[in-house]
């Protein structure tokens, strides 16, 4: 790997942005250079190894130009500096990577996303890299490892109940884990409801499959249910619709102004919503019955903003709001 395309995966790593081959190249980077007897001098992610790795290499780097300038450098001494130089800059990066990065290897970024007022609303909408998007109820929590999701397998794990609505992948199993079930899917929708011990899968559409301890307790399709309680299981045909009506909470809109209307959406979809007319905020919205509760936000907006003359724009999680009103 060439010393441009190294600093170009550092900077993606350190502000957070590396697409999935990206991290598998950075790490394959990483552990062909991986050298036990190097003994890092400050401890790992501190902003002090961050800086000495990063003065370390620009002084090897001033060393390599200087040394280039001088007219009396002999080719056989221009190739050992090369190799000198290229050798340096790679420990020095592999110490960088270590010091400064490295614990995004040995302590994954697990994400939380949580919901906890029932009051204000009754679920949150979770995009995931993959394009999935799960529906988080009230007092339910997902946890995804941002640093190997979507890389060899999409894994996460949920504590109450959310739908689901997965990305076909077939070389990429979407697995859930649930207290110490295992539900894989490769591309489908179901709803998953943990109190407890217990735990029931409905699907809504698609194929889902259920094990416990590596053996499977039944592989279910549309309308159909598998529900666990301490060590039995239970499979049945269900009305899968009614499983999912929790959803809709929060997205039943009659009469309410667009700025009640944005404080609900705020809470659902973790963004910041403002207005640049205080006209539109005031305007009121009859949408009684018309979301099923598994829209986008962009889906939503789309349909509200025309309502009252209005148009938006987001730009790093805010949205905004603008046009004449009502």
């Amino acid at each position: 790997m060439d010393q441009q395309r190294l600093a170009y995966l550092l900077e993606q790593h350190r502000l957070n942005r590396l697409t999935p081959p990206e991290q598998q190249e950075l790490d394959a980077w990483y552990d062909q250079l991986d050298d036990p007897d190097v003994k890092p001098l400050y401890e790992d992610g501190t902003p002090e190894a961050q800086r000495y790795a990063e003065e370390q290499a620009r002084l090897v780097t001033n060393r390599v130009q200087a040394k280039q300038r001088k007219p009396l450098f002999q080719p056989w001494m221009k190739v050992a500096a090369a190799i000198v130089g290229l050798l340096g800059l790679a420990l020095i990066s592999l110490f960088i990577y270590r010091n400064a990065f490295s614990y995004a290897k040995q302590l994954p970024a697990v994400v939380r996303y949580e919901v906890t007022n029932s009051q204000v609303i009754g679920s949150r909408n979770v995009g995931l890299p993959d394009s999935s998007v799960v529906i988080l109820h009230a007092g339910s929590q997902l946890q995804v490892d941002t640093a190997r999701f979507n890389v060899k397998g999409r894994e996460v794990t949920l504590t109450g109940e959310a739908y689901f609505d997965i990305a076909h992948n077939p070389g990429k199993p979407f697995v859930i884990k649930v207290n110490d079930l295992k539900v894989t899917v490769l591309g489908t929708a179901f709803n998953i409801k943990q109190a407890g011990d217990s735990v029931a899968v409905t699907v809504t559409r698609g194929r889902v499959k259920v094990e416990r301890a590596g053996k499977s307790l039944g592989v279910i399709t549309a309308n159909q249910q598998i529900s666990f309680t301490g060590h039995r299981a239970t499979q049945e045909t269900v009305v899968a619709a009614n499983a999912v009506t929790w959803t809709k909470d929060g997205l039943d809109f009659n009469g309410e102004t667009f700025g009640q209307i944005a404080e609900r959406l705020q809470e659902r979809y973790g963004v910041v919503i403002q207005f640049s007319n205080e006209a539109i905020k005031n305007c009121k919205i009859g949408a009684s019955g018309a979301f099923k509760g598994t829209e986008s936000l962009q889906e939503i907006l789309d349909f509200i903003c025309p309502i009252v003359n209005a148009h938006y724009e987001t730009t790093k999680g805010v949205v905004m709001i603008t046009g004449q009103g009502c």
